[in-house]
């Protein structure tokens, strides 16, 4: 089983809490931004395996960030979470999430699956 690097992009501090919590417990890397500003830069020394993230962070959509996630040779699974069901794919992301009280079962789930791949 692969470990994974994770960027956490949530808007929720609570929810960013969570999720690393569940990523750390899960043996995984984790780096949680605070700004959009803070993604990009940390991007530069950081490749993540899967990425976190609210549609809109920072007052940006995430489409915005998703050229610097895109590095050849590298594919980065994007993970949208949201408070409603809609078109994760129109926001270049892989899935959905829902934000919720499965949410920790449902990211343990996805990192395993990620894991073995």
């Amino acid at each position: 089983m692969k470990k994974l690097k994770a960027l956490i992009l949530l808007t929720s501090p609570f929810l960013a809490r969570v999720v690393k919590k569940v990523i750390i417990d899960q043996g995984h890397e984790c780096i949680v931004c605070t700004s959009m500003s803070q993604a990009r830069t940390n991007l530069k020394t950081f490749a993540p395996d899967v990425v976190f993230s609210d549609r809109e962070f920072g007052g940006e959509r995430i489409t915005n960030l998703i050229p610097a996630l895109r590095v050849p040779g590298r594919n980065v699974h994007l993970c949208l979470m949201a408070s409603f069901d809609l078109d994760y794919r129109a926001y270049g992301a892989n899935n959905l999430i829902l934000k919720g009280p499965a949410i920790p079962k449902e990211i343990a789930a996805l990192l395993e699956r990620l894991s073995r791949e």
